[in-house]
């Protein structure tokens, strides 16, 4: 029975603390990419454009993210969280404000 794993694990002292915080951080992540989707398809039209879209976005997130690992490792999260955080929310907001200007591509 898997709820009855979770359950236990969940008792585990200290495991609840760690993973409500972070199960709730992690879905804004994954609403990222489907967010781009929805917007991209919504003023283009087509899906093949949200895909590259929503592609660019997953592949200078993962080139990214080894140097922003580095960086944590060397100052520490509490130093590098706002300006990455800063940095994701600008090239949201580039995005969103880009969409719009993005002329239809046919089907």
């Amino acid at each position: 029975m898997p709820s009855a794993n979770y359950r236990s694990l969940l008792r585990t002292p200290g495991a609840a603390a760690f993973f409500l915080p972070a199960s709730f951080g992690r879905v804004g992540g994954a609403m990222t990419s489907i967010s781009i989707v929805w917007l991209v398809h919504g003023h283009t039209g087509t899906f093949s454009a949200a895909g590259l879209v929503t592609g660019g976005f997953a592949v200078s997130e993962a080139l990214g993210a080894p140097h922003l690992a580095r960086l944590v490792d060397r100052f520490g999260q509490t130093r590098i969280l706002p300006p990455a955080l800063l940095a994701h929310a600008l090239a949201v907001a580039a995005l969103v404000s880009l969409a719009p200007r993005a002329p239809p591509t046919p089907s």
